[in-house]
Formats: structure tokens, sequence, C-alpha cells
């Protein structure tokens, strides 16, 4: 589950868990929509397989994302 704020819990038009480290969700806003797609920690050293298959899979999310949304990717 997805925690928002009670101002915004409304707004939501969906949500997806693409994986363990890909979670996208789907806001109505004032101007249009906000597509906010958080990405759990990808590590940056030692791991190239890794990280490859991780931006191949942002990248096809991304691809899926309606394009005139406004983007808002978030991380830890």
């Amino acid at each position: 589950m997805i925690w928002l704020h009670k101002s915004i819990a409304n707004k939501r038009e969906y949500y997806k868990f693409w994986n363990n480290r890909f979670i996208e969700t789907r806001l109505k806003v004032q101007r249009g929509h906000l597509t906010v797609l958080r990405v759990v920690y990808v590590p940056t050293e030692g791991r190239e397989e890794l990280n490859k298959e991780l931006y191949e899979m942002l990248h096809k999310i991304l691809d899926k994302a309606n394009k005139s949304d406004n983007i808002m990717l978030t991380g830890t």
C-alpha cells in the first residue's frame, strides 16, 4: 500500500508495483496529471549487471508513462 497525505489521497488515479524496486503512482493535479515513480536504492559500484537491468526497467516504465504527464522520479 502507498501512503499519501489525506489532502491528496483522493487525487490518486492508480498505483502499480512494478517490482521490489519500482512503484508508480499517478495523481490528478490542477494542470493535468503527475506520475510519481519511486525507485528504491540502486547500488552504484560493483553491480554493473544489476544496474544495467535496473536502468532498462526504468526506461521501460518511463516509456509506458503517459506522454502528457509531468514525471517525478524519487528515490532513496
